[in-house]
């Protein structure tokens, strides 16, 4: 075959093995694994990452949502979690901390809201979230927390920050600007 013709059949088989990430909005079927990178520019994607079945590791996930509107549902089990979610303007994230260690960052564009419910954990979570003007973070705790909770949280003017948990780790760091 001549090269350009391989060219043009090995971009037609990328093309092919991309195009249904891609190709209609709603919910992303994500491939398991513990290392999972995901990117999207249809608008009003639903990306799911749910570790709540996984004992031990570390597992990761990485999304960016380029087309605006998109959800980040993310749920973190007892393993070691590291899940970043990166979107345009207008997302939404929604997170659910587990009993391990996890690390959540989040960044968005304006007029975004971050909804985040602390498990029962006696492991480090730890938040770096930044957002652009008219964002809302809501936090609220559905289990006991004895763990360690570290906020790094920048937001644009005109957004508004609720922090409803009581932390009783030994280190519980917040940081907070907008």
């Amino acid at each position: 075959m001549k090269p350009t013709l391989l060219l043009v059949a090995g971009l037609l088989g990328l093309f092919l093995i991309v195009a249904p990430f891609g190709a209609t909005a709603g919910t992303l079927s994500i491939p398991s694994g513990k290392q999972v990178s995901v990117v999207n520019a249809t608008p009003s994607t639903v990306f799911l990452a749910n570790t709540t079945s996984i004992g031990n590791g570390t597992v990761s996930y990485n999304f960016v949502g380029s087309g605006g509107n998109d959800t980040f549902q993310l749920a973190a089990g007892n393993a070691s979690n590291v899940f970043v979610a990166t979107g345009l303007l207008s997302n939404s994230f929604n997170l659910t901390t587990g009993g391990g260690n996890s690390t959540f960052s989040l960044s968005s564009g304006p007029y975004s809201n971050f909804t985040i419910a602390l498990g029962n954990f006696t492991g480090t979570q730890t938040f770096a979230i930044s957002g652009g003007i008219n964002c809302v973070l809501n936090e609220t705790t559905i289990g006991p927390i004895s763990g360690n909770a570290l906020w790094s949280v920048n937001l644009g003017t005109n957004s508004t920050v609720s922090l409803a948990s009581s932390f009783t780790g030994n280190q519980s760091t917040i940081n907070l600007v907008f």
